[in-house]
């Protein structure tokens, strides 16, 4: 954005329309995998000496329109390309597919239909009037509409015996396969919910059973593992290289939650927390999709 708006001001300077630099500065930053601030900060005094130096700025405007060109394909390849591989960097259901595909088509029908678009009254010419507004608008608009219903939900119980381990672990899998879920999440998930019903059974667990959920919005993935709490006054040697949180250990029950709060802190999640309620001890693991 600031080299956007410091090269208005540079054509303003020189008479000529403001020129947008961020599109191909995203295409040079992916050709040479230079994406640090520090980079951003030096580039932006440079633009910022341009900016009060008219003449200086307008020596680079002499490039040839050859050279320009060969320029403005290599940064629009790279571009293309990232774009492509943002919208590829996770599992495409059918809800994406017709979100990029009616998104671009709608894009390129202004070009293809510009009388249509010409007729179509002025408060809707203001999304239309660009390409890249227009598919803007409609991916916004179409990933807001589809988001409707895409909440999928599964559940089941366990209980002290390997043999129920084993069923939940495995149901987890199934499910995450079934929504196509990444390969790697899914290894991460399952290994995480198997390492944490354990550690249930083995230290905390007063009755040995519980129930494990897990909820995908096409976001994020949830697991939820719910048992009752123990009575355990000390805390369990597993995890043991997290100190506990001194100062906490007033009753039998937080000695018995501060060690599952420092288990926690070994698994690979985004974001973690423990509810307790009346006795009952929800675990939720959430991993961004």
């Amino acid at each position: 954005m600031l080299a956007e708006g410091l090269s208005n001001v540079v054509g303003s300077a020189l008479g000529v329309p403001g020129m947008s630099l961020g599109p191909s500065l995203v295409g040079v930053s992916g050709a040479t995998g230079a994406t640090s601030r520090v980079i951003g900060f030096a580039a932006a005094i440079v633009l910022l000496i341009f900016a009060f130096s008219p003449k200086l700025s307008g020596f680079f405007l002499l490039v040839p329109e050859e050279v320009a060109g060969s320029l403005l394909v290599f940064t629009a390849s790279f571009m293309i390309a990232g774009g492509m591989q943002v919208m590829l960097s996770r599992p495409i259901d059918t809800r994406a597919i017709y979100v990029m595909g009616i998104s671009t088509l709608l894009a390129l029908s202004e070009n293809v239909y510009p009388g249509y678009f010409r007729d179509l009254p002025p408060a809707v010419r203001s999304f239309t009037a660009s390409p890249l507004a227009l598919c803007l608008t409609a991916a916004i608009a179409l990933t807001l509409l589809f988001r409707l219903g895409a909440r999928q939900m599964g559940e089941i119980a366990w209980n002290g015996s390997e043999r129920s381990i084993v069923s939940a672990v495995a149901f987890l899998r199934a499910k995450l396969e079934g929504w196509k879920i990444g390969a790697e999440l899914i290894e991460t998930s399952v290994a995480n919910a198997r390492e944490l019903i354990t550690y249930i059974l083995k230290n905390q667990a007063r009755d040995p059973q519980g129930v494990l959920r897990v909820v995908y919005n096409g976001l994020e993935l949830r697991t939820d593992i719910t048992y009752r709490g123990s009575q355990t006054a000390h805390l369990p040697t597993s995890r043991d290289t997290y100190a506990p949180i001194h100062g906490e250990l007033e009753n039998e029950e937080a000695a018995a939650y501060i060690g599952l709060r420092n288990f926690l802190r070994g698994l690979a999640v985004d974001r973690q927390q423990v509810k307790v309620q009346k006795g009952q001890v929800t675990v939720r693991l959430r991993y961004a999709v």
